[in-house]
C-alpha cells in the first residue's frame, strides 16, 4: 500500500510543479509591469496599480482560482483546468512580485546607482555587472519564498480538477490507503519541496551577493 501511495503522489508531482512554476513565471512578468506603474511619477497609474496590488493580495488565492474557473465556464472558453489555475495563482503572484521588485529597488540605495555611474562603465555594463546582481540578490529570497507558497497553494487547484499532489492523495485515500496516511504523506512532500525551493533561493542570493561584492 505504501508503494502505491507514493506512486500516486509522484504521478501528481509534475502537475503541482507545473502549475506553481507557470504561475510564478506569469507573476514575474506581470509583476514587472505592476511595479513600473506603482513607481510611476504620474499619479493616476500609480494609484491604480496600488489598488490592483491591494485587491490581489487581500483576496485569498482560493477565491481567485474559483473566480478564474467560473469566468472560463461562464464565457464558455475552452480553457483547461490547469490553465485556469495558473491564471488565478498568476494574478496573486503578480501582486506579490510587484512588491518584491519594489522592495528590491528600494534596497539598492541611490548611492549605489551613483557609484555605478562613477565607475565610468557603459550604461549596459553598469546595469549588467553592478546593479543587476544586487537587485537579484535582494529579490531572490522573497521570490523563492513566493515560489514555495505557490507550490503549497497549487493544492487548491484540485478544486478545478487539476490532478496534483493533493488530488492524488485524495484519490489514494478513497482507494483504501486511508486519509491519515495519504494526506500526511502529501503534507510531508509539500514540506520537503517548499524547503528545497527556499534553500535554493537563499543559496542563489548568497552567490549573487558575493559576486556583486567582488
Amino acid at each position: 500500500m505504501t508503494g502505491s501511495l507514493l506512486a500516486a503522489l509522484a504521478s501528481g508531482l509534475p502537475w503541482s510543479l507545473g502549475v506553481a512554476t507557470l504561475s510564478w513565471l506569469a507573476g514575474a512578468v506581470l509583476g514587472l509591469g505592476l511595479c513600473a506603474l506603482r513607481l510611476s511619477r504620474v499619479p493616476l497609474p500609480r494609484l491604480l496599480a496600488g489598488l490592483v496590488i491591494l485587491l490581489l493580495r487581500a483576496v485569498p488565492p482560493l477565491l481567485w482560482l474559483l473566480l478564474a474557473g467560473a469566468v472560463a465556464a461562464a464565457a464558455d472558453l475552452p480553457i483547461a483546468p490547469w490553465a485556469a489555475a495558473v491564471a488565478g495563482l498568476g494574478l496573486v503572484a503578480a501582486a506579490e512580485m510587484a512588491e518584491i521588485y519594489r522592495r528590491a529597488l528600494s534596497a539598492v540605495a541611490a548611492a549605489q546607482w551613483e557609484a555605478a555611474a562613477a565607475l565610468g562603465l557603459p550604461r549596459h555594463s553598469r546595469i549588467r555587472d553592478v546593479l543587476a546582481p544586487q537587485l537579484l540578490a535582494a529579490a531572490l529570497p522573497a521570490a523563492a519564498g513566493l515560489a514555495a507558497g505557490l507550490l503549497r497553494d497549487s493544492a487548491i487547484a484540485s478544486l478545478l480538477g487539476v490532478s496534483g499532489i493533493a488530488a492524488e492523495a485524495d484519490r489514494a485515500a478513497r482507494a483504501g490507503a486511508g486519509p491519515l496516511a495519504s494526506f500526511a504523506a502529501a503534507g510531508a512532500l509539500y514540506l520537503v519541496l517548499g524547503l528545497a525551493v527556499a534553500a535554493v533561493g537563499r543559496r542563489a542570493a548568497l552567490h549573487l551577493r558575493a559576486a556583486a561584492a567582488r
